[in-house]
């Protein structure tokens, strides 16, 4: 039986999009999904990790990935996107994502596809929403150090806030990309939670948290999370998404921890500036619900 394939590569949020997509578009199209994961093969720095999640996915075998132009010619993405356009059926030609900003050819997809890009914007899967969510749930159960917080986090007004630093200061090719948020943009998002939230509690997510306590300046409860290391990411995105509210990063990872609190009175806050260079549209990677600043 045919199927959609996705291929995953990059972090935790990232594949998290990866998947989103291919959900929407295999049950838009009643087929089952499949993941095309070899990228980890070589690609040491990041793992495969959405199985940490319940998700319904199969992985794609080497033969299936075999039938499909995965790294297609600009000629034959082309001619793959024309026939998509007319409703033809041209499968065999990877679809492979052109710009950052949403791409309406997407909706035309009337058949079994291997989707290649980063898809960072839920007008890809917000038919998928709510299967999504249920998906995106955990396996196992959080750790005890990790549930300590999180009984914390569920009796009062948090707002978990993301400081992501890592590779966006240590790898130059990801500096140059994405740098990071400024202390000005946190203390913006601070002043706004506040005006509109009686009591927040802050909850500290970062990979450099010594930075984080060097240098943010809260004036309100605050606890720095240091439960979980990279190893065990995911808890700590859980943790994120328990809390009411959020001030996000420049980041996958916080947003989706964003998205996944379903609360209808939840405010989000994330950064106007996602990418140094602002020829990158961002438009649609912002639901039009949240605050940028």
């Amino acid at each position: 039986m045919q199927s959609v394939i996705t291929r995953l590569n990059g972090g935790l949020g990232n594949q998290m999009f990866q998947y989103a997509a291919g959900r929407a578009l295999a049950d838009r199209l009643c087929v089952p999904l499949k993941l095309d994961i070899s990228e980890f093969e070589t690609y040491l720095l990041r793992r495969f990790e959405l199985d940490k999640f319940m998700i319904n996915a199969g992985i794609a075998t080497p033969k299936e990935l075999s039938s499909f132009t995965i790294n297609p010619s600009r000629f034959q993405r082309s001619c793959s996107r024309l026939a998509i356009s007319l409703g033809l059926r041209f499968s065999k030609i990877a679809f492979k994502e052109r710009k950052f900003g949403y791409d309406k050819t997407f909706e035309n997809i009337r058949h079994p596809m291997y989707l290649n890009g980063y898809w960072q914007s839920e007008k890809y899967f917000k038919s998928a929403e709510y299967k999504l969510r249920s998906e995106f749930c955990l396996i196992n159960r959080i750790g005890d150090t990790s549930q300590k917080v999180l009984d914390e986090i569920l009796q009062c007004t948090a707002v978990s806030l993301h400081i992501r630093r890592g590779d966006y200061i240590s790898n130059p090719s990801a500096a140059l990309v994405h740098g990071t948020c400024s202390l000005d943009y946190y203390n913006s998002a601070i002043n706004l939670i506040t005006t509109h939230v009686h009591n927040p509690y802050f909850y500290v997510f970062s990979d450099d948290p010594l930075w984080a306590k060097d240098n943010l300046k809260i004036g309100y409860p605050v606890r720095f999370v240091e439960a979980n290391g990279p190893e065990r990411g995911v808890e700590d995105m859980w943790l994120m998404k328990a809390c009411s509210h959020h001030i996000i990063a420049n980041s996958s990872f916080s947003w989706w921890a964003a998205w996944l609190n379903d609360r209808p009175d939840k405010i989000v806050i994330a950064p106007r500036i996602w990418f140094l260079d602002n020829k990158i549209d961002t438009n649609d990677l912002i639901p039009e619900q949240w605050y940028r600043i």
